[in-house]
């Protein structure tokens, strides 16, 4: 029985590596890409958010694969929606039976309307490559009686916010403790993410800390249901211009579908819908493909 969660786990974890965000649900014998071996992950993102006011307010942060996405939401005045589209790509490679190394690259798509009441309203698009990340993850505990520890650093190499880019000023710790009950896995994801001062003199967004507690249940041998909560807390932005700004929290309702289309392939759809804090909604299609031959140990009897 633990052999059939361990194939459906699989496509659960379809589009990032287990160090990624909270929509993954740890597998057990490929939690991590298999030694000297690659996998290809892609997919696409969307994103929907509406506000109000006039405070100045940093980015949202937004789970796209392997990478935490800021949109820039700058000034709110009055009425504000924003749709984006991201899209994003990476390799994966096994460096050791308990090493993986990552890299991956995002690019958005963003509409913005924005009611003036009683005035006027505007409208934008914008097209622009977004990020390119970097990452390291390693497997601390084997679960053997007792749950497995995944650990990882990233660091966004490139990225860009608004209309600034920066260089290496962002970097991500955390891991995913996972256990397995039959037919169930339960886990628990954590990042803390350090910004830190951007020299062109735009605004240092806020720390970020985030927890993910969340099941995974295999329904069969090619489905598997997770759900789970995401808890994030932003410390305030920090703004030349000194503009008063102030910590956040926000609870998000995490959901979704895996599915393993072939020995290669797995698919996911998965939803974040936050329940309190910044409104917003994100749904997620993305998938994993493994490259190269097929060992006989990694076919699916």
């Amino acid at each position: 029985m633990i052999r059939r969660l361990t194939r459906v786990a699989t496509a659960a974890a379809a589009f990032a590596p287990c160090h990624a965000w909270p929509q993954i649900v740890p597998t057990l014998e490929d939690l991590l890409t298999a030694q000297n071996r690659w996998r290809a992950e892609a997919g696409l993102s969307y994103f929907n958010q509406e506000g109000s006011g006039t405070a100045a307010r940093g980015p949202i942060y937004i789970q796209v694969g392997p990478n935490i996405i800021p949109v820039a939401t700058g000034v709110v005045p009055k009425t504000r929606n924003v749709d984006s589209l991201v899209a994003y790509a990476g390799l994966r490679y096994g460096y050791s039976a308990n090493t993986e190394l990552s890299f991956s690259g995002t690019g958005s798509y963003t509409s913005e309307r924005t009611l003036f009441e009683g005035i006027d309203q505007q409208s934008s698009h914008s097209t622009r490559f977004s990020s390119l990340s970097l990452a390291i993850s390693h497997r601390l505990l084997k679960e053997q009686g007792s749950p497995g520890l995944v650990a990882f650093v990233e660091t966004g190499a490139v990225e860009y916010s608004g209309n600034a880019v920066s260089y290496f000023s962002s970097f991500t710790a955390g891991g995913t403790l996972y256990r397995s009950i039959d037919p169930v896995v339960l886990s628990l994801n954590a990042s803390y993410r350090l910004n830190l001062p951007r020299h062109d003199g735009t605004t240092r967004p806020g720390n970020v800390l985030m927890l993910t507690p969340q099941v995974g249940f295999a329904a069969n041998e090619t489905v598997t249901l997770y759900g789970g909560i995401n808890w994030q807390l932003q410390q305030a932005d920090s703004n030349p211009q000194g503009l008063p700004a102030q910590r956040s929290t926000q609870t998000a309702l995490v959901f979704g579908l895996g599915y393993r289309a072939s020995d290669r392939t797995t698919i996911s759809l998965s939803g974040n819908a936050n329940v309190s804090g910044r409104g917003g909604a994100q749904i997620t299609l993305g998938t994993v493909v493994k490259l190269g031959a097929m060992p006989a140990r990694e076919r699916l009897q």
